[in-house]
């Protein structure tokens, strides 16, 4: 029974390895994206600043050399915005894809620690060692009332500051 403790500890270990892995891989999708955007973003302006270089060598009155500058202003104005849109619009979805990884990784480990935690009492009562491992069917417990109930955040007197919780928690 001791090893199938030890092979159950081992899988909760892979799982958070493999969480992390899963989460590494979504923050460096994002990381690609945002580099693609701005490679892309360099590009184009290099190929305009070239076209814009040509058009102001080129003979030209002071009054085409203003409107040229105003053009420039308002379209560099317009491609900012469209850029910080871009950019917002992808940490928006990779923020949602690592929070659902970080969620389902934190749900996977869980459930592998709880098999564990409920395999170890099984071997504990088996063995007739309930008195050295009290603390094991209620740690299994504990993990099912956790996932269950609300994050709040308490003062240092134990009210709640934020968060949907609405408990005091207990001095004890």
């Amino acid at each position: 029974m001791t090893s199938q403790i030890s092979q159950q500890l081992i899988d909760t270990q892979s799982a958070g390895i493999a969480a992390f892995g899963d989460f590494a891989q979504r923050a460096f999708e994002g990381f690609e994206k945002v580099t693609q955007l701005n490679v892309q973003a360099i590009k184009t302006s290099l190929a305009e600043r070239q076209a814009i270089v040509s058009e102001a060598l080129s003979p030209a009155s002071p009054f085409d050399l203003f409107l040229l500058q105003t053009q420039l202003t308002e379209a560099a104005a317009t491609k900012a915005k469209a850029y910080m849109t871009h950019l917002g619009e992808i940490v928006a979805q990779n923020q949602l894809e690592l929070i659902a990884t970080a969620r389902q990784g934190f749900a996977n480990y869980a459930r592998e620690f709880e098999a564990w935690i409920s395999a170890a009492g099984d071997d504990a009562q088996q063995t007739g060692a309930d008195a050295a491992y009290p603390m094991l069917p209620s740690a299994t417990a504990i993990s099912e009332t956790e996932q269950q109930t609300d994050v709040a955040i308490l003062d240092s007197t134990g009210n709640v500051v934020s968060g949907r919780g609405s408990r005091r928690r207990s001095t004890n």
